[in-house]
């Protein structure tokens, strides 16, 4: 079966696959490449000081790529003999580079890029300089264009080093930086015209216009004065008409709530009545074209693009938000206080009192009671965590998805708007009452206001309360094979489950239960079922694995156990969690190899206070994981290792070869007539 299948990708970031990772740099090179023959005709201070920026920020191997770039265009224009500066300080940012990273083990930062290419440049240029003739004048021009190389180096590479972390996303952070960058590239692109069209402004014409329609009025004029200024220092003559394009950019927000196509016409019409306006500056006619040809750019890209680009709105966690995790926060590190101080209580007095002087009674109770306050610690912590995974929340947004579901029908709505490290969207609501609206349309409706093409929610209820958790549609799917079969009774002591927790992430959980029959399934349905509600209310496995083992010692006096084999996948990252207490060992193949993973943790409800064995993985498109309950035998591994390795053996397939090779192996021995249960999980990126 198909867990959550989707249709089409977000936009999260996915850790290529080996076989991807030569395009990636060879797209890497080319680009390189090509920002080095832009910075190489971008003249400024009399010399191209832009080249050594570019080839300090990058690696060395695009250091050099840009370097092959600006001699193209040196050879191009004729101009190598008034380039010896940058001919030789180019290469020489580079190498030193390189040798810098190679003695230090670790990346340069943005400001040791910034101070090396200003260095390179000022040094090598004062050689170039003294094997002709060397004038104060021209040492002054030499210095003004090494601090130009520099501050544009740490600029260019501290945008570089954010959108590694976070993405092209404009953040409070980065806003300096992301705007200095962008007047750079515009700058550059400046120098390339084809006919009326000139690259640069016509680039910025339709970043004004995207700017305008995500983000209104004034983020529309940010950049069309951002455009402005990058094509002034690039060519004096491209500035007198460049009030024109802000009022454009002004204007191009003010209809953007009726679509995008509105937008362009507001932007390209007023660009055309401010020129009228203003007497039709000088190159007044080339700015229209320019303008022209970026709305219709902007028209023909599909609107998702729009959604998902870097001008996202920059959102914050409220105040509140922020002290309910620091609440929780401490409320975990009090109670692990309390928990510390309970058990150092109990050791002095064992220490003073005869011996056997306690009950097993009184023993059991005590680690009970130690287990139970580890417990709501644990549940404490991970709740706190909330602010980490969620850093951003969107008030207003929160607001408006509010009054979409009362407007549904909903009791008293409470709605969030999250986004996560890597821009990512989430909704989370609570409410009461019956929506009069299905899910698929809500669903449109909340995609159509947040700009997000959003998923089908999940869906929880306790007490007459729901809780929708929507999110983005995910980078994979997941598809699940499962086959089993009984012992020797005709009720199996397995128990298995698949569900989502709402915020993208897909989750297997196998139990065993002691033993066979229907004492065994009641022990292995109780784990499944409760751990199950726990991990959905939100309160993570730890917690849900601590309460479901002091349930089980307290259900009955006889011994009473069974296994916790738990799975989760993120289907956006690929990043894979396996937990496992008394569980059989699980199979992983990424990268095509097949390892294995085997816990050391005892079963849940044998001892008060239990240890977790936990393993991490990344899995990537075509990994899959196969886990089993013991009733499988080790002569089967071999065959699972080969069915994984196989090519066109779906999940499924897999489950049930695993199950039938299992049973061939019954016959032959009467001890193997244990329960036997297998999940294959199989991700694909869409």
């Amino acid at each position: 079966m198909k867990v959550k299948e989707k249709n089409k990708a977000a936009s999260a970031a996915v850790i290529p696959k080996k076989e991807e990772r030569g395009i990636y740099g060879a797209s890497g090179f080319f680009v390189s490449a090509l920002l080095g023959f832009l910075a190489a005709g971008t003249e400024m201070g009399g010399g191209a000081p832009l080249c050594a920026s570019a080839a300090a920020v990058l690696s060395p191997v695009c250091g050099f790529a840009a370097f092959g770039g600006a001699m193209v265009s040196f050879l191009l224009g004729g101009e190598v003999g008034q380039h010896v500066t940058e001919i030789i300080a180019v290469p020489a940012a580079v190498l030193s580079k390189a040798l810098a990273e190679s003695l230090s083990g670790r990346r340069l930062p943005p400001a040791a890029s910034g101070l090396l290419a200003g260095f390179a440049y000022f040094i090598c240029g004062g050689i170039a300089a003294f094997s002709y003739k060397a004038t104060g004048a021209l040492l002054m021009a030499l210095a003004f264009r090494g601090v130009l190389a520099g501050i544009s180096a740490f600029f260019m590479g501290k945008t570089l080093s954010q959108a590694e972390k976070n993405g092209f996303c404009i953040t409070e952070e980065n806003r300096v930086s992301a705007a200095v960058t962008y007047v750079l590239l515009i700058c550059m692109a400046c120098g390339v015209s084809f006919g009326a069209l000139n690259a640069g402004r016509a680039a910025g014409a339709f970043f004004t216009v995207i700017a305008a329609y995500r983000l209104g009025c004034g983020a529309g004029a940010a950049v069309a004065a951002l455009t402005a200024f990058a094509a002034g220092a690039a060519s004096a003559g491209l500035l007198p008409s460049s009030a024109v394009l802000v009022c454009a950019g002004l204007a191009a927000g003010i209809p953007r709530k009726n679509g995008r196509y509105v937008s362009a016409a507001a932007f390209v019409g007023l660009g055309l009545a401010g020129a009228l306006i203003y007497g039709m500056p000088r190159d007044t006619v080339n700015l229209l074209w320019d303008m022209l040809a970026a709305a219709g750019v902007f028209c023909l890209l599909p609107d998702k693009v729009y959604r998902m680009s870097a001008l996202r709105p920059d959102v914050k966690s409220s105040a509140a938000v922020g002290i309910q995790s620091s609440r929780f926060r401490f409320a975990a590190a009090v109670v692990s206080d309390v928990r510390e101080s309970f058990e150092k209580t109990w050791q002095l007095l064992d220490r003073g009192a005869p011996e056997n002087h306690m009950d097993a009674a009184a023993v059991s109770m005590r680690e009970a009671s130690s287990e139970q306050l580890l417990g709501v610690e644990k549940m404490l912590e991970f709740l706190s965590g909330a602010k980490d995974v969620f850093p951003a929340c969107d008030q207003e947004l929160s607001m408006r998805v509010c009054e979409i579901f009362s407007e549904a029908g909903a009791v008293s709505p409470s709605a969030a708007v999250f986004f996560d490290g890597d821009g990512r969207l989430y909704i989370e609501c609570f409410c009461r009452g019956n929506l009069n609206i299905s899910n698929r349309k809500l669903t449109e409706k909340l995609s159509v206001i947040s700009e997000r093409e959003l998923d089908l929610p999940e869906v929880f209820s306790a007490d007459n309360t729901k809780h929708l958790c929507f999110h983005e549609l995910t980078v994979f799917s997941a598809e699940i094979g499962q086959a089993s079969v009984n012992g020797r009774e005709d009720t199996s002591g397995d128990s298995g489950i698949v569900f989502n927790d709402g915020f993208g992430n897909v989750a297997v959980l196998i139990s065993d239960g002691m033993g066979s029959g229907a004492r065994a399934a009641v022990e292995s349905c109780m784990t499944v079922s409760l751990m199950t509600k726990i991990m959905r209310a939100g309160l993570g496995a730890e917690t849900a694995v601590r309460l479901i083992n002091l349930m089980l010692m307290a259900k009955s006096p006889e011994e009473c156990f069974s296994t916790v084999d738990l799975m989760t996948v993120n289907l956006f990252t690929g990043k894979t969690e396996l937990l496992k207490l008394g569980a059989a060992q699980s199979f992983i193949k990424t990268g095509g190899t097949v390892k294995t993973v085997e816990g050391r943790s005892t079963p849940v409800g044998i001892v008060s206070s239990v240890e977790i064995s936990r393993f991490g993985a990344r899995l990537s498109d075509g990994d899959e994981i196969v886990m089993m309950t013991d009733g499988i035998c080790e002569d089967i591994f071999p065959h699972v290792r080969e069915l994984m390795l196989s090519v066109g053996v779906t999940a499924q397939d897999c489950a049930e070869r695993v199950i039938a090779a299992a049973e061939k192996e019954k016959e032959t021995s009467p001890y193997r007539q244990d329960d036997k249960t297998v999940y294959v999980v199989k991700i694909h990126k869409i």
